[in-house]
This record gives structure tokens, sequence and C-alpha cells, in this order.
């Protein structure tokens, strides 16, 4: 991952992620070891099954929320307002995240010197628009 850009605390906190899931799918298959008998030994899948459906259950309820507002005008334009506002940030971020440092330092420098050209350019206009109101002036 180091080579692909990541920091070390990204490097890291992908590694817990990936611990702590590991730890838990064990601490499960050692829970149903410690409760595995011949008469419940569905007891545990039952409550995995159990746990699988109320979770499917509100997923649903928000997907049909979701397709409920979305069918009003108002609130369908309200939400999508607020979609772009809200992932905006989320989707630049990503999207510079996968761009390698010296990409990012080039790109940096380049917008360094259009704003140095913005500036000289907007001194040379007004030391114009100052030279053109002497002239008028003169003129008068």
């Amino acid at each position: 991952m180091r080579k692909e850009g990541y920091t070390d605390d990204q490097v890291a906190y992908a590694a817990a992620l990936s611990k702590k899931r590991a730890d838990n799918l064990l601490s499960r298959s050692i829970a149903r070891m410690k409760h595995y008998n011949e008469d419940l030994y569905v007891v545990p899948k039952m409550f995995d099954r159990w746990r699988m459906y109320v979770k499917m259950r509100k997923m649903m309820l928000h997907w049909m929320h979701y397709i409920g507002n979305r069918q009003q005008p108002v609130r369908s334009d309200l939400a999508v307002a607020f979609d772009r506002w809200k992932y905006a940030y989320g989707k630049a971020e990503k999207l510079l995240s996968r761009r390698p440092k010296a990409y990012l330092d080039q790109r940096c420098i380049l917008a360094a010197k259009r704003l140095n050209d913005l500036a000289d350019n907007n001194n040379r206009s007004e030391y114009l628009l100052s030279q053109l109101g002497i002239q008028r002036d003169e003129l008068n």
C-alpha cells in the first residue's frame, strides 16, 4: 500500500480494520465450537440468520423511504442538491487521493504560477487604467 501512495496512518488503519474483522470472525467460530451440541447445533446459525434478517429489513425500509422521497418533486430536488453538496468534497478527495504526490506537487506549482500571472495581469490592468485616467484628465 505504501507504493500506491498511502500514508503510514492509512496503512495502519487498514491493517487494524482487517485485524478487527478477522478477530470478529474468529470469535464467532469459537463461540460456535463452545456451544456445539448435537441437538442445538443450529442455534448459533439461527441467531446469525436473524441478525441478517433484521439488517436486510432495515436496509429495505431505508430504500423504501429513499424511493418514496425521490418520487415527490420537491423532496427529490432537495435530495439531489443535498447529495451534490454532501458528496462533492468526498469525490474530490477520493480523486486526489489516487494521484501520486509528484503529480499533485506539479499541479500545485502550476496553480501558483497561474496565480502569479493573474496578479501581474491585474497590476498591469490597474496601471493602464490609471494611465488612461491621467490622459483623459490632460485632454479635458
